[in-house]
């Protein structure tokens, strides 16, 4: 029965620690940076712009609301395939129109 009871315990722990985390990384804003390569591809991509609109209603840009824009064009903040801002097909993948 202890060790049931030490393993409830734990998994309690793990769960709210790991919720933390997750709500800091997705309500965090989004960097200077990011915003504007956000800007760049809503530019670039005028059906993303519903999106951009729908999280810049409160003001401020999350990196939540940026990893949702960016997965609708299948990429990912902190992608290897992104580097210096530009677009870097992976090998044998499509290039970005």
């Amino acid at each position: 029965m202890r060790f049931f009871s030490a393993a409830l315990v734990v998994l309690a722990v793990l769960v709210f620690a790991g919720w933390r985390v997750w709500s800091r990384a997705n309500g965090r804003p989004a960097s200077e940076a990011l915003h504007q390569k956000i800007k760049v591809l809503v530019d670039k991509k005028p059906d993303l712009r519903p999106s951009y609109d729908r999280a810049m209603e409160d003001g401020v840009l999350t990196i939540g609301e940026a990893r949702a824009i960016l997965d609708e064009r299948h990429l990912a903040v902190g992608s290897p395939f992104r580097r210096g801002g530009q677009f870097v097909p992976p090998p044998g993948g499509q290039e970005e129109s």
